[in-house]
């Protein structure tokens, strides 16, 4: 039913998202798009100053999902969420009231969201229910204006003559209480407690056997018992000074108790759950969940072993997964190189990537930089493939496949004059489409046999005229001039040479006999002198590009340096701070929030920088608002 009221309004919302999703996709301006973002701005905020919260949030969504930087919408889109939300905080709060019983508190509640969002279906529909408990329990319902204060009157001095000990009195106030309320829970337990009151004859008597009896369950251990006979004492004698005193004292006992047992509950869970996390390798939330227990009950068990022990298994798998992944950076490493050289860019660019991203993990930083810089050429060599190639990421993939299947199927039929038509509106769009270039190309020579070889003389004289200068340029024009003469031995040269040309830059006044000199220093310098090591690998990556072997010893070198660096360590948070905060979690789980709060602001106050409990006080602090 959430968003039942949004389907009175379906066709605008619906005409203007079709509308807005229309321009995203195919309008050539930005103008366009911002009338329909606009135009949605102004239908969220006339709805929004309606209080229909969920019907702006609707279309303030859709407006974020096709623009996510729109201020106005982003603004919006806040200010309604959090009417919402303080809405529905006040809607639970007023179902756990009245699931306690507590009717009047719960109507308070769910009127003060009702009146935040008058038309949210959620809040309407528990907001008739609570009034309909009140209106069956209220035994007051029925009366009307002059019994109802009749009857508070009476109550009121009955209340006043029961508590001065004037029993019988209060007693004939209460009857006459029920005469106009028969069904009054306040006045049946007024009158039942006046009519025992009036009826005992030995007060004395009854009080000290109850007090007797008191003590006798205190010595027992069996403090609720106990508490229950006082509560029995103060019914009959409410100025009993011994039974006040004694009850006061057994509460705060029995709230002791309970707040050891309570401590003992979730010092179990704790420990269930750290032990849980570890099994399943999860070690860092493991520890987070043990030092919480030896914080909240540092007894319970042998924390400190628990903690020892899932750090240094945490420390086992950190090795483990270094190793793991450093197998996988040099295989990214070894594999990317090759397609690079065998200009396989996508493939190239997905494995710099995996290397870019573990070693920034462990901190490997030359291997970092030279990985950043090969995937940048990488991804400069794509963008210039891309020119020659339509990608089913451009918007106008489908429009361009649909021309080159109709421009082949009429070069398959000889059709030439218009299969060249058809490829020539893709050069339009594309002027260095391959495809479209090698079939227009091919029209024209079909149309015009004899400036074939015209053709192919101005391709090797461009092709020659870009082999030392601009390569890139060079192997596109060499693929499109093959496509048309395959045999050609001219071109098939000239495909030699440029294999020799790759992305690579090798620093020919180095031998590669000096290069394997250096390699061999830095081996057996590695693991004496890693540093000395790193040198040398520097020096051979910057004389030979492709030389993957020192690339790879350079990643182990790094990798073993910067351990210290990344292994995990665990937050050391002082002692005190840390019992305040476990404190501070078991009294917000058991709904005392206010106590919550506090233990949090005491943990902070000690160490301003727990980042848990300010998180845990902020969770406080919006629950109290």
């Amino acid at each position: 039913m959430k968003h039942l009221r949004i389907f009175t309004f379906l066709p605008v919302i619906f005409l203007l998202i079709y509308t807005f999703f229309t321009a995203k996709t195919y309008s050539a301006t930005n103008n366009e798009n911002q009338k329909i973002v606009d135009s949605l701005n102004l239908k969220a905020k006339a709805f929004y100053h309606q209080k229909l919260y969920d019907e702006s949030n609707f279309i303030l969504e859709k407006i974020l999902e096709f623009s996510p930087q729109d201020p106005e919408a982003k603004i919006y889109y806040e200010l309604t969420n959090k009417k919402l939300i303080s809405a529905l905080i006040l809607t639970k709060q007023a179902l756990i009231l009245s699931s306690k019983g507590q009717l009047l508190l719960s109507k308070d509640r769910i009127d003060e969201a009702f009146e935040t969002a008058p038309n949210n279906e959620i809040i309407i529909d528990v907001r008739n229910k609570i009034y309909r408990l009140l209106n069956k329990t209220n035994p007051l319902a029925r009366l009307n204006d002059k019994e109802e204060n009749e009857y508070n009157e009476t109550m009121k001095k009955a209340q006043s003559d029961l508590e001065t000990g004037k029993n019988e009195t209060a007693l004939q106030l209460f009857a006459h209480a029920l005469q106009i309320s028969p069904q009054s829970p306040e006045a049946i337990k007024g009158y039942n407690l006046a009519r025992i009151r009036s009826q005992e004859k030995n007060f004395a008597d009854k009080t000290e056997k109850l007090l007797q009896q008191g003590e006798a369950l205190f010595k027992a251990k069996n403090y609720q018992g106990a508490k229950n006979i006082y509560d029995e004492v103060l019914v009959y004698d409410p100025a009993n000074n011994e039974a006040q005193k004694k009850r006061n004292e057994l509460t705060l006992l029995i709230e002791k108790i309970s707040a050891v047992a309570e401590k003992e509950q979730m010092a179990g869970d704790l420990l269930a759950s750290g032990n849980k996390l570890v099994a399943e390798n999860n070690f860092s939330d493991a520890i987070e969940k043990f030092q919480m227990g030896k914080g909240l009950l540092p007894d319970y068990t042998k924390w400190d072993s628990l903690i020892d022990n899932t750090q240094r298994k945490q420390k086992e798998l950190e090795e483990k997964n270094f190793q793991s992944k450093l197998d996988t950076l040099e295989k990214s490493y070894q594999k990317a190189l090759f397609n690079l050289a065998a200009e396989n860019y996508t493939i190239a660019i997905s494995e710099l990537e995996k290397v870019v991203q573990i070693s920034r993990e462990f901190k490997q930083k030359q291997t970092e930089i030279q990985a950043v810089e090969l995937l940048q050429k990488a991804r400069d060599n794509l963008r210039k493939e891309e020119e020659e190639v339509v990608t089913e990421y451009s918007p106008y993939y489908n429009m361009i496949s649909n021309l080159k299947i109709l421009g082949k199927n009429a070069y398959d039929q000889k059709e030439y004059a218009i299969a060249k038509e058809y490829f020539a509106s893709i050069l339009e769009l594309f002027p260095k489409n391959r495809i479209a270039t090698i079939y227009f190309l091919k029209c024209n020579i079909e149309i015009t046999p004899e400036i074939k070889n015209e053709v192919i003389s101005e391709f090797i004289t461009q092709i020659e005229s870009n082999i030392d200068k601009n390569q890139d340029e060079a192997r596109r024009l060499l693929k499109i001039s093959l496509e048309i003469e395959p045999d050609n031995s001219r071109l098939k040269e000239f495909s030699g040479k440029l294999e020799a040309k790759t992305i690579f830059k090798k620093n020919s006044s180095v031998s590669a006999a000096q290069v394997n000199q250096w390699y061999k220093e830095a081996l057996d310098a590695s693991q004496q002198n890693p540093e000395t090591s790193i040198t040398l690998l520097e020096k051979i990556i910057q004389a030979d590009p492709t030389y993957v072997k020192a690339r790879t010893l350079m990643a182990q070198l790094e990798g073993r340096l910067s351990k210290n660096q990344w292994t995990a360590k665990t937050n050391t948070v002082n002692a005190e701070a840390q019992q305040l905060y476990s404190e501070g979690i078991l009294h917000y789980n058991q709904g005392r929030i206010e106590k919550a709060k506090k233990s949090f602001e005491d943990a902070l106050r000690i160490e301003p920088g727990y980042t848990k409990a300010k998180v845990a006080l902020e969770k406080c602090k919006s629950y109290l608002m």
